[in-house]
């Protein structure tokens, strides 16, 4: 009987060693409503990553109602480069596709059918950025858009990222993500707060 729960205990410190999850959730807020939900999980396992976030939103604009539905797997390998990602958001008028996958040295990424590449090797993607804050001025893989953006300190402590179609700021309290204010033109702000 003792070795049997020597075994177990050994079996349980095992699996945890070799495999970790931190999942977040943030509250998604358009003019001070709340919209949707998002999480985002990161797995550590055996020295490989896999982040998961899903978001789930709908609203109502004017007089039309708009959902947003995504989901975004990323993995990393062990010396801490991004392997592949694969990004999908059904929405109301249409949906967006990203996939991306390391070959040859080099990232190649297909966006809604049109390919390109990334050359060289990535280490920071946006997905990161729900889990520390970045070290530094750097260039950062969006996995939504499959290509580098800018992600710039503020003199407050925020991070100013320049989007395609508006930009984001992060807030962060310590290296922990509080927010992420995404400003999208006439749309207006959307909020994405960390949940208590």
């Amino acid at each position: 009987m003792p070795i049997q729960k020597l075994f177990l205990i050994f079996a349980l410190i095992t699996s945890y060693v070799t495999s970790f999850a931190q999942v977040l959730t943030f509250d998604i807020t358009l003019y001070g409503s709340k919209v949707g939900v998002m999480t985002a999980e990161r797995r550590d396992s055996a020295g490989f990553k896999l982040y998961i976030v899903k978001t789930s939103m709908e609203a109502k604009l004017l007089f039309a109602k708009k959902s947003s539905e995504s989901v975004m797997k990323v993995t990393y390998n062990n010396q801490g480069n991004l392997l592949s990602s694969f990004y999908k958001n059904v929405k109301s008028d249409g949906t967006i596709t990203t996939t991306s996958r390391v070959e040859n040295g080099n990232l190649n990424v297909e966006h809604n059918g049109k390919k390109s590449v990334v050359d060289g090797t990535v280490s920071l993607s946006s997905v990161q950025l729900y889990f520390s804050k970045p070290q530094k001025f750097q260039k950062i893989f969006s996995e939504r858009a499959g290509k580098l953006f800018d992600i710039q300190p503020q003199n407050d402590g925020t991070y100013i990222a320049g989007l395609d179609d508006g930009s984001a700021k992060f807030t962060y309290t310590g290296n922990r993500l509080a927010q992420i204010e995404v400003s999208k033109g006439m749309l207006g702000t959307i909020v994405i707060k960390l949940a208590q």
